[in-house]
Formats: C-alpha cells, sequence, structure tokens
C-alpha cells in the first residue's frame, strides 16, 4: 500500500541506503532523465551530483543521523542521465529498517522557480539603482513600491511608506486628475504629462515629466500596478528661463547698437529711450541681467570703445540690473563721455 502511494505521488520521491538508490517512483525515474525505474535502483548517489554537491550531501546524511528525529531540508543541484544539471528542494527524513538506516526524501524540482527569482532580484536591483525616480501602485492607489532616486528626490520617509498612497505625491488642487489619470492607466494607456508633484517632508512642490504605464498579469490583459517614472523639470525650466533672458538682452543690445551706428552724441539719449519703449522695457520690469554681460556690446568706433570701457569699469559694483536699467547705463555713460569731451576742447580754446 505504501509503495504504491508513494509510486503515484506528483513528487519526486526516493528511499536509499548505503549511499544507494533503493527505491524510486515514476517521477524521480522521469526526473532523472531515466526511461525504467531499473537504470535508478542500485545507483550510486555520487553518479548524479559533482564532487562539491555530494559533499553537501554527506553533511546532510551526517545530520540526520546526529538527530534522526528531526527532517532536515536543503537544495541538491542533481545530475541527470541526460547530464542535464537542475536544482532540487529536498526534504529527508531516516528510519531503521532490519538494524539498518534508511533515507526517504522528497524532491522538487525548483529550477525555474530558482531562475525566476535570480530575474526578479535583477530587477529589482536594477530599478532600485535606476538614476529614474520610479514608483508603483496597485489599482487603488496604494504605494507599492519606490525606489532610491523617488526616495530621495520626493523626501520619502521609509517608516511611512507602508500607508502612503497616489494622492500623497499630489497637491490638493490637482486630486481629481489623480483618479482620472488612475483611470487611464487601468485602461491599458501609457499617460505622459507634466504635473506639479510634492515633495513629502518638505510639503512643497517640484515640476516634473511623469510617465505612468500599466503593468499586467502574467498571460493576461488585467492591470495589476500601475508604474511611473518621474523627470525632475527644475534644472530644466531654470536654464530655459536664463536662455529667454539672455536672447531677450541680446536682442536689445544688438538693436542699440544698430541704432548708434546712426546716431550722433545729441541723439544718444533719444535712441535710448525709443529703444527701451519699442522693447516694452520700464521702471516696472524687473527682469535681473548681471551688469557683466554688458561686456558683449559691440559698438562701432569711438563710441563702441568709450561706452563699453565705461560699462566695465563699473561691474565690479553692478552685481545685478534689469535690461532698462543696463541699457539705459550703457547709454548714458556714451553720452556723457561726449559732452565731458565738448567741454574739454572750449576749455583748450
Amino acid at each position: 500500500y505504501y509503495r504504491q502511494l508513494l509510486t503515484v505521488s506528483p513528487d519526486a520521491v526516493v528511499v536509499g541506503a548505503g549511499g544507494r538508490f533503493r527505491f524510486a517512483n515514476d517521477e524521480a525515474v522521469r526526473q532523472l532523465g531515466a526511461e525504467r525505474v531499473e537504470q535508478v535502483i542500485g545507483k550510486s548517489y555520487e553518479e548524479f551530483l559533482s564532487q562539491q554537491q555530494f559533499g553537501v550531501l554527506a553533511n546532510q546524511i551526517q545530520a540526520l543521523r546526529a538527530e534522526p528525529d528531526r527532517n532536515q531540508s536543503f537544495e541538491l543541484v542533481v545530475r541527470g542521465f541526460d547530464g542535464t544539471e537542475r536544482l532540487f528542494q529536498i526534504n529527508a527524513r531516516p528510519f531503521m529498517y532490519e538494524e539498518e538506516m534508511f533515507v526517504v526524501a522528497v524532491a522538487r524540482d525548483i529550477t525555474q522557480r530558482n531562475e525566476a527569482e535570480k530575474r526578479l532580484q535583477f530587477l529589482a536591483s536594477m530599478l532600485e539603482h535606476s538614476a529614474d525616480p520610479l514608483a508603483a501602485i496597485d489599482p487603488a492607489g496604494k504605494v507599492l513600491f519606490v525606489n532610491d532616486a523617488a526616495r530621495r528626490l520626493f523626501k520619502i520617509d521609509d517608516q511611512k511608506l507602508d500607508s502612503m498612497s497616489a494622492n500623497d505625491f499630489f497637491p490638493e488642487r490637482d486630486l481629481d486628475k489623480v483618479g482620472q489619470l488612475v483611470a487611464r492607466v487601468l485602461r491599458g494607456e501609457d499617460v505622459l504629462i507634466e504635473a506639479q508633484l510634492r515633495r513629502v517632508q518638505f510639503d512643497d512642490e517640484i515640476p516634473v515629466q511623469l510617465h505612468c504605464f500599466p503593468i499586467r498579469a502574467a498571460g493576461s490583459d488585467e492591470v495589476i500596478a500601475i508604474a511611473g517614472i518621474a523627470r525632475d523639470l527644475t534644472e530644466s525650466q531654470r536654464t530655459q528661463g536664463m536662455l529667454r533672458e539672455r536672447v531677450e538682452f541680446q536682442e536689445l543690445v544688438n538693436g542699440i547698437s544698430t541704432l548708434l551706428v546712426n546716431a550722433g552724441s545729441d541723439e544718444v539719449d533719444d535712441v535710448a529711450v525709443s529703444e527701451i519703449r519699442h522693447n516694452r522695457l520700464h521702471e516696472g520690469d524687473h527682469r535681473a541681467v548681471p551688469g557683466a554681460q554688458l561686456d558683449v556690446v559691440e559698438l562701432p568706433g569711438e563710441v563702441a570703445r568709450r561706452t563699453s570701457c565705461q560699462v566695465r569699469d563699473r561691474t565690479d559694483t553692478l552685481e545685478c540690473r534689469t535690461v532698462a536699467d543696463a541699457a539705459g547705463e550703457c547709454l548714458a555713460a556714451a553720452r556723457r563721455r561726449e559732452i565731458e569731451t565738448a567741454e574739454a576742447e572750449q576749455d583748450r580754446c
């Protein structure tokens, strides 16, 4: 009866004594790559194990002798008749029969599971160490995972992570959009948006580009989670703003330079006023431009030399100027030098 029960077991079952197999069920024969049970019975354990793995088995058998009332559980790499190696989870227990110790072992092939676990560990490590902030939530919005980059960017406390939801990342004014975003992704859409997200501990906001996409169950269209990748746009927006300011300033300076080509000394003030008005720059314009940028002004002839010289002399004391003030300073310097030169000529006369 017991032999029949072991024979039909879905797990591989073997019985051994003296270092050799005494019994193997159908599943064990199949797992070892044999065609008949006779190919297994009487074979030494060592024929199916590498030297290193045979040492592992010897240690486990020794442990069974020392504690015969306890099961031993361990993993063992077994080589089949065709040379293929598989990883087995072994549960073994000794028993005595006719004054000889036998060992009955139940073996389960965990090769695929082990490989899957390694792949998951690799993916988890890759996601954890990604430079991009990554997060995942379940369909109800509960946070399942955030990587190290996301924890740093959004200032997330690990102790509070288990209780966080997607709503914690969005400002209160945008909470209605969270439900809409989740609904779109659950329908299978990839969503790319720009949004303001909260830094949890600081309770301030940062601009990000957010890419959300569905995670589906294996072999199914069912969406079981939502993943999100965020890209911090703070530096990008700051750089774009600085570039816009520089372009606007350069256009202003180039415009003034062009007008000064045909302007006499008595026309400099009028040029400044008309050019500033043309660019809609007035006393209320607070766009700051470093005074040192005026060194790039290129004016023709004598006026250019005097104008650029005057501005450079004052750069050290002017940390920041508005575009309008900087342009006015440039033109006023040229006007003052023209007047001083004329007065000096009159004195000599």
